[in-house]
């Protein structure tokens, strides 16, 4: 039985005030969520400048990537990357 190899997830890291050109969409969009009992990561899908998916409200980094490497196989975009400040 042959298995597919899982994607490596490359993020493009971004400024919070960064607005990606319009021949970048759709994208995924990672954001850093601080919360009180730690630091969590909102997962949206763009599909343009101005309408957006909620893929996941609150979900630590690592799944989120587990999470991307599932939706890349079928829907390779870009993924950017918040950078914390």
């Amino acid at each position: 039985m042959l298995s597919d190899a899982a994607p490596i997830i490359q993020t493009i890291k971004i400024p919070p005030d960064f607005t990606p050109p319009e021949n970048n969409y759709p994208h995924y969009r990672l954001l850093p969520v601080q919360t009180e009992t730690g630091k969590f990561h909102c997962l949206f899908f763009y599909i343009s400048a101005k309408e957006f998916l909620i893929l996941e409200p609150k979900i630590k980094r690592y799944l989120a990537i587990r999470k991307l490497s599932e939706f890349v196989k079928t829907a390779t975009f870009t993924v950017y990357e918040t950078a914390d400040g």
